[in-house]
């Protein structure tokens, strides 16, 4: 009667119920792999943006130094930082660079360089994610109208 019992008590345990704890295993070993591939995807969504808002920033800088009545460096820095702001990167983390420094002397049909450099830590949403020490940059060129 002993075996009778184990038997019985063996046979209660259907397929179904071990396989929910396999798919239950099976989950918690694949879940964080997907979630970390998600964050990833959002962060090098977001690197991506902040490297469209650069090269348009830098794009606006280079358009108000061709302007024939631009004189000075810092009005292209602050039509630089103003795009930046309004982009939802922080100015304040980026490095802009006007060559050359004074407009003034510069004549129709010279070349304007614009730079605009920023560390990747600065623009991260997520920053366990973040490469360590790189930048993301944008460079123009224009000409003086």
């Amino acid at each position: 009667m002993g075996d009778k019992k184990r038997l019985t008590a063996g046979a209660s345990k259907s397929p179904h119920s071990r396989r929910v704890g396999a798919s239950t295993l099976e989950f918690a070993i694949v879940a964080p792999i997907i979630f970390l591939v998600v964050l990833a995807l959002f962060q090098f969504a977001s690197l991506m943006m902040s490297q469209n808002v650069l090269t348009n920033a830098a794009r606006e800088g280079g358009r108000v130094a061709s302007l024939p009545g631009t004189t000075s460096a810092n009005t292209v820095i602050l039509a630089v930082q103003d795009y930046l702001q309004r982009g939802g990167v922080n100015p304040s983390s980026v490095t802009v660079n006007v060559t050359p420094a004074s407009l003034s002397d510069v004549g129709s049909g010279d070349e304007l360089h614009v730079s605009v450099s920023a560390p990747i830590s600065g623009l991260a949403w997520i920053w366990a994610l973040a490469p360590p020490g790189g930048n993301l940059s944008a460079e123009v060129t224009y000409t003086r109208e």
